[in-house]
């Protein structure tokens, strides 16, 4: 008999090796049984580490055993038996309690931590870069990837690990791009879509090993890192205008925190409406500029106001921003 230790699935596998003497073998018949042996099994804590483990022989063969028989595959007629003296390998004459292979769940390292960014149309993009490296695994024996889960953080709570993260946004068992399938560092993108403006998210990135006897068993799960990302409510996060002062033209620019309908309207010290620069244009999140000519303008100082409406969003109010001109002509 040989061992041989799976940490990965938590098994332990018993070969049993045959002679190739047919002088003395006991023919079964289907569905009968015979006891080889029995084996006590001591596990200091688990089989993760096979120098913890300990095999110990009660009863080494039933009968003694010292041949087997088998079926000569060449002949049609199953009850006709022919023995060789070549076919098998010798029965091994000590048993071997050491461990022939030994399998270790998958690990991961990250590279680059777990970033997450806000990209407008309430989504934000999360991405790593990782790693993976498991001994004793076949890759398409491999049954490991990443997990994302979601949790969204108080308005006055800086600290993540108050976070409860209840929502699962990616799993590896539904998303086959978060499988690990080469020991190759690997990047990983992912996409997610929220609820609510004006609210900090955060991620946990996690990597698990799950046995495929059930394939829904979760054997090792290992948390990696957190990130976190606000979905922004002010939609015009800046504006600005250069050169200013300006004699002939200007550029107007401005950064917009997700997507709206922009306008720019330019007035004068007394309030007067004088040009519109920009009408409800709908623009994404992202810096913008526009540039318009000031030379029918007299020299003095003038504000461009822009306002932005949400698209599709009631819950964000109007965003307005006023950016002060002066013409030196």
């Amino acid at each position: 008999l040989q061992t041989r230790l799976n940490a990965e699935r938590s098994q332990i596998a018993l070969a049993v090796i045959g002679p190739d003497d047919a002088a003395r073998c006991v023919a079964l018949k289907q569905g009968d049984s015979l006891l080889v042996a029995r084996l006590r099994i001591t596990l200091a804590e688990s089989i993760m580490n096979p120098s913890m483990t300990k095999l110990l022989w009660l009863v080494p063969l039933e009968r003694k055993q010292k041949s087997a028989f088998k079926t000569d595959r060449a002949l049609n007629d199953p009850t006709t038996r022919s023995y060789a003296t070549n076919d098998n390998v010798a029965m091994m004459i000590r048993f071997a309690t050491a461990p022939t292979e030994v399998f270790q769940p998958p690990q991961t390292t990250l590279l680059d931590s777990l970033r997450a960014t806000y990209i407008g149309d309430q989504r934000i993009r999360l991405e790593w870069k990782a790693t993976s490296r498991f001994a004793g695994i076949r890759v398409g024996d491999l049954n490991a990837g990443f997990v994302l889960r979601r949790g969204a953080r108080g308005l006055y709570d800086a600290d993540n690990a108050n976070v409860r993260f209840a929502d699962t946004v990616a799993d590896f068992r539904r998303h086959s791009a978060l499988r690990v399938a080469t020991l190759a560092p690997q990047g990983y993108t992912r996409i997610d879509t929220v609820a609510k403006r004006n609210e900090t998210y955060v991620y946990e990135l996690s990597f698990y090993d799950a046995s495929k006897h059930p394939a829904t068993t979760m054997l090792t799960a290992a948390a990696l890192d957190t990130a976190d990302a606000m979905t922004k409510n002010a939609v015009i996060s800046a504006a600005w205008a250069s050169p200013n002062p300006a004699s002939t033209q200007t550029l107007l620019e401005y950064f917009l925190e997700d997507r709206v309908t922009v306008s720019a309207v330019l007035y004068d010290l007394q309030g007067k409406r004088l040009r519109t620069l920009m009408d409800a244009i709908e623009q994404a999140r992202g810096q913008y500029s526009t540039a318009f000519d000031v030379t029918a303008l007299g020299r003095g100082f003038y504000s461009i106001v822009l306002t932005a409406y949400p698209t599709n969003d009631p819950s964000v109010e109007l965003s307005r921003a006023v950016v002060k001109l002066q013409i030196s002509q």
